[in-house]
């Protein structure tokens, strides 16, 4: 090669260039982040209640529109039966209550030890209390009873949520 063309003699030392320090610090980050992520996936592998109490927002929004679909179709038995489940299953998982021992009062006994206002125990008693009724005794109200019920009911799982974040009762 006879001339240099666009071959220039660098200027100052690389360690001062903020490009060396990006291409030296990004694969650190990123180990970092990796690693925390695998302590965290592995602490929740290992503690089955803590993963379901903190899928339980995701469970019960699932159940809630499948609950939505089946009352696009007019099934009055399945839609109940899916919101009593959606409702009953957040209040297990995020009460760390057994399946076993799940129940309206022992919810309401849980929600009232950390201070639940009256308004929200009114509203999930009512939800329940209905959605029960409608359950095993359904009447001909149709789709506007439950899309009262569905606007109802996650009204008060909104709330809890909020609730249960807000007390970090985790």
């Amino acid at each position: 090669k006879t001339s240099y063309g666009d071959i220039a003699e660098q200027q100052g030392v690389m360690i001062f260039r903020v490009g060396f320090w990006v291409a030296a610090g990004l694969p650190l980050i990123l180990l970092a982040g990796l690693i925390t992520w695998k302590r965290r996936t592995d602490k929740l592998a290992g503690n089955i209640q803590l993963l379901r109490f903190q899928k339980a927002d995701k469970v019960a929004r699932t159940r809630l529109k499948t609950a939505k679909g089946l009352m696009q179709e007019n099934n009055q038995t399945a839609f109940y039966t899916e919101m009593s489940q959606a409702l009953f299953g957040y209040l297990e998982d995020k009460l760390r209550i057994p399946k076993s021992e799940i129940s309206l009062d022992r919810s309401l006994e849980e929600l009232k030890k950390i201070n639940t206002s009256d308004d929200l125990l009114k509203n999930l008693t009512e939800c329940a209390d209905q959605c029960e009724y409608a359950r095993f005794a359904p009447s001909g109200n149709g789709t506007a009873a439950m899309n009262e019920m569905y606007e109802k009911m996650a009204g008060v799982i909104i709330e809890l949520e909020k609730l249960l974040a807000s007390k970090k009762y985790a």
